[in-house]
Order: structure tokens, then sequence, then C-alpha cells
């Protein structure tokens, strides 16, 4: 189980930041442009994703209620 979990959790938060990133707004970007965290996200394997999670998309903190309201206007 601790050998499956050692490749799945990488994996998982690859696929996690790459569905984050492609889904991100051109404006919501910060520190780089999406072409170079895309190459940072796939070219540093766990430390690529968390810094595009941590670092590399600017977040709201509303939830999706806020969206909904926003999407109605």
């Amino acid at each position: 189980m601790g050998r499956v979990l050692i490749y799945a959790i990488p994996v998982v938060l690859l696929i996690w930041a790459l569905v984050d990133l492609i889904q991100t707004p051109k404006p919501a970007v910060r520190w780089m442009a999406k072409a170079f965290w895309f190459i940072a996200v796939i070219g540093l394997p766990v430390i690529g994703p968390i810094a595009w999670l941590a670092l590399g998309a600017q977040r709201s903190g509303r939830g999706v209620e806020h969206q909904d309201a926003v999407a109605q206007e």
C-alpha cells in the first residue's frame, strides 16, 4: 500500500495542478505566463504542481455561491 501512495500522490497532484492551470484565466495567473507555469508543472515533479497550487493563481477565497452570483449578473 505504501508503494502505491508513493507513486499515486505525485500523479494525482500533477493532474490536479494541470487541470487547475488550464482552467485558470490568464488575468488570474501570477508570477509567470501560463506557458512557463505549464513547463514548471510538467518539468519539476512534485515541486512544480505544489508551486502552482500555492503561488500561481490568484484565489478569491470565495466559494461556489459567489461564483454563481457573479455569473448571474
